[in-house]
């Protein structure tokens, strides 16, 4: 980390990225992860960086979708993409052949060719310990139940749970270790 150099000569102290924006200092940012807080004279407060610790792979036939979700859970999350499809066979292609690759498969059910509940059910059957969530428009509680039962370990609607997925990934990136 860029701050090491500087707990040798000052005090360093680490925070989350939540706390360095309401810290009432002078922040000098290094990178979107890391910010140097300055109060002086020469004491530098260290921000950690946010441990990119899962990976996840998007199957999203919406271009503009998936690219606001890439950016959105790189933002504000300890995801990484690793890839993305926009069809069924080729998720599930990838999926099965780069196993150690992913962490996380983020699957829309409505695809450009086949459907996301195909990758669910495939990957669920050969990766029962990976994780897949769903994320769709139309997340109705039957729609819900049906992917559960496939395997699903968690179904979000697009519309109204994004906080939640934001939440869910960040509780599941915790978990994995680095």
């Amino acid at each position: 980390m860029r701050g090491d150099w500087l707990a040798g000569c000052c005090n360093a102290i680490y925070f989350t990225a939540n706390e360095c924006l309401s810290y009432k200092k002078v922040a000098l940012f290094v990178s979107k992860y890391e910010c140097v807080l300055l109060s002086l004279p020469c004491t530098f407060l260290v921000v950690s960086k946010i441990a990119v610790n899962l990976k996840a792979y998007i199957v999203e036939d919406n271009p503009r979708i998936r690219d606001n979700l890439v950016a959105t859970l790189e933002e504000l999350t300890n995801v990484r993409t690793v890839g993305f499809s926009d069809n069924e066979e080729e998720s599930k292609h990838w999926l099965s052949t780069h196993q150690e690759d992913w962490d996380l498969a983020i699957v829309d059910l409505f695809l450009k060719s086949g459907n996301g509940l195909e990758v669910l059910a495939a990957c669920k059957a050969t990766m029962p310990l990976k994780k897949i969530i769903v994320l769709s428009n139309y997340a109705t509680p039957d729609v819900r139940q049906r992917c559960m039962k496939l395997g699903a370990d968690a179904v979000f609607d697009k519309s109204n749970d994004i906080d939640a997925l934001l939440a869910y990934c960040n509780q599941q990136g915790s978990a994995v270790p680095d």
